[in-house]
C-alpha cells in the first residue's frame, strides 16, 4: 500500500471550533489594549507637563496591540521560510506501509522504518497522524492513497503502532 504525503487543504471540524476559541480571546485582548490605549490618552490629553511617562506606556501598549494583530502573519511568514530552506521541499513524497514497516522515498532518499520508530497514531478526518516523537509528525491524507484502502492502512497502524487513538475517541 502507498501514501503519497501531502498537505490537507481541506478544513477539520475540530480546528475551525478552536480557531474560533482562539479568535474570540484574539478580539477580548484587543479591545482591552485598546480600552488601556485610550485610557492613556486620555490621560495624556488631560494633564499638562506629566505627559511623557503615559506617552511612552503608550507605545508599548501600540506594539504589544500590533504584534497581537499581525502575530500569525509573522508565524507563518518564518515558518514558511524555515520550510523552504529544507532540501525537501516541494518534493513529492512516497510512503508505503506493510506488516514488516514504513518505506518512505523523495527522489533524494530512500528510508525504512520499523513499526517501533512511531510512538502514536492519531486517525482525524482525512487522515492519520502518525508520531515519532511528541511534536514530529508526519501527516498521511487518505486523498493521497494510491493503493488500498483506507481501511487497511488503518488495520497495519492499529496493529503496529502502539498508542492508536481511532476519529471518535
Amino acid at each position: 500500500m502507498g501514501i503519497l504525503d501531502s498537505w490537507n487543504t481541506k478544513d477539520d471540524v475540530s480546528a475551525e471550533s478552536g480557531q474560533l476559541h482562539f479568535i474570540i480571546t484574539k478580539v477580548v485582548c484587543a479591545l482591552g489594549l485598546s480600552a488601556l490605549l485610550a485610557a492613556i490618552v486620555y490621560g495624556v490629553a488631560s494633564t499638562r507637563g506629566q505627559a511623557v511617562p503615559l506617552i511612552l506606556i503608550a507605545v508599548v501598549i501600540s506594539i504589544f496591540l500590533a504584534l497581537l494583530l499581525q502575530g500569525p502573519r509573522l508565524d507563518y511568514f518564518f515558518l514558511k521560510r524555515r520550510l523552504q530552506k529544507s532540501s525537501f521541499y516541494g518534493a513529492d513524497t512516497r510512503i508505503g506501509v506493510s506488516d514488516s514497516g514504513v518505506f518512505i522515498s523523495t527522489p533524494k532518499s530512500q528510508t525504512v522504518l520499523q513499526w517501533s520508530a512511531f510512538t502514536k497514531a492519531t486517525r482525524v478526518r482525512g487522515g492519520f497522524l502518525v508520531f515519532s516523537a511528541p511534536a514530529v509528525f508526519s501527516w498521511w491524507p487518505d486523498e493521497a492513497l494510491t493503493t488500498g484502502t483506507v481501511d487497511e492502512v488503518a488495520k497495519l497502524v492499529r496493529a503496529n503502532v502502539g498508542l492508536y487513538e481511532p476519529a471518535d475517541a
